[in-house]
């Protein structure tokens, strides 16, 4: 299991179907009642184990799973994955807390940049509307902020991708209790960004498709009502969008979750783009609920936490750009731009890691529950 091939999917037969069960080994048949050993009696010598007895491979001698590293080799428990992921972090600091450190500081400079030649573009705006002569300006200043919130989106992309790469092969030496270092995980991650950026680059676009889609009705009526063509349509226009969007949130929660587990895929198994999607697909089919449940607490829980750490930032911000005399200026922008930069890079430094290795320890439990990986894994652990 030290490579990718040794997280290949099960070749001949579906993915996701369980694996049959395990057989005990072979042994002598049972002696009679007296044979079996005894402190200083015939037969087996005392304190041996009777052949054909002992315990199943991957479980230790006194019936309990194998744990060589952060998770027993067994089906885990939702607690278990999470404890799992804070252990992977504890485990790996440098190559996930670090590389994490670095990518997050690099993603919110760039995006702080952004954010402060938008807020300038707007800020004659937002102190003088009149102060706007032309539509060429007003239009330059939108055009700004538009590019400053796709910059935004796709930096923010580019970043948990890498690191959820990172974290997935950090992960998954560290379920078999052992360290790897930064240089050799870089070389098992670089190989597979291309395609793992392709199938985040994908899934996004599938999830907003597919939410479009379920609010195009709605908007479809709501143009004409807005622009005075047909008042009666308002109504209907407003009912059906609400009614969209729940669909859009429905149907983006499923399409996530079926393809939560691509980035494992993509980088343990070597799966292509859509071979990775598709893997995800089959392994979420069992079990959907809870890879949703577990992914739906540890998200809310990580947005709450980040505005717990981010808020006390953002109030420095606003009373720093508050001391600025003139609101306009690039200083007010930095006074209040910079300071919740810094509580995010604070904030994600430390999430994203785990969410990523929450994932990673969901597809390897999907794979023990489905496939009989947790077998594999054991022979892995004891063979090193």
């Amino acid at each position: 299991m030290s490579d990718a091939h040794g997280w290949a999917a099960p070749s001949g037969e579906p993915a996701g179907t369980p694996p049959p069960p395990a057989q005990p080994p072979a042994g002598p048949p049972l002696q009679p009642p007296g044979a079996l050993g005894t402190p200083g009696a015939p037969g087996t010598p005392g304190g041996a184990q009777a052949a054909g007895w002992g315990a199943p491979p991957g479980w230790t001698d006194v019936g309990l799973p194998l744990k060589p590293g952060i998770v027993p080799l067994r089906p885990l428990s939702a607690l278990e994955v999470y404890d799992g992921a804070f252990q992977a972090v504890r485990t790996a600091p440098g190559a996930m807390l670090g590389a994490a450190a670095v990518v997050v500081t690099v993603l919110y400079a760039i995006q702080t940049a952004f954010e402060v030649l938008s807020a300038q573009s707007l800020a004659p705006l937002a102190v003088d509307p009149e102060s706007v002569e032309s539509v060429a300006e007003l239009s330059g200043a939108l055009t700004t902020t538009t590019v400053s919130t796709l910059v935004t989106a796709v930096t923010e992309l580019l970043a948990t991708t890498l690191l959820a790469g990172v974290a997935t092969v950090a992960v998954s030496t560290a379920v078999l209790g052992r360290r790897i270092p930064f240089g050799e995980l870089w070389q098992r991650v670089r190989p597979r960004l291309p395609a793992l950026l392709g199938a985040a680059v994908l899934t996004v676009l599938l999830v907003v498709a597919v939410a479009l889609v379920c609010l195009l009705p709605g908007i479809l009526l709501l143009v004409p009502a807005f622009t005075g063509a047909d008042d009666g349509l308002l109504a209907t226009g407003v009912v059906l969008l609400v009614l969209g969007g729940l669909a859009a949130l429905a149907a983006a929660l499923f399409a996530g979750t079926r393809l939560a587990l691509t980035t494992p895929a993509v980088v343990l198994e070597g799966q292509p783009v859509l071979g990775g999607m598709r893997r995800s697909w089959a392994l979420t089919r069992r079990g959907f609920w809870r890879v949703l449940g577990v992914l739906v607490l540890a998200n809310v829980v990580m947005m709450i936490t980040t505005t717990l750490i981010v808020a006390p930032f953002s109030v420095l911000g606003l009373v720093l750009a508050g001391a600025v005399a003139d609101p306009s200026s690039t200083a007010s922008a930095l006074a209040a731009l910079v300071p919740p930069a810094v509580g995010a890079v604070l904030a994600s430094t430390v999430l994203y890691p785990l969410t990523a290795a929450i994932t990673a320890l969901l597809y390897i439990d999907q794979r023990m529950r489905l496939e009989g990986l947790d077998v594999e894994l054991a022979r892995a652990a004891t063979s090193a």
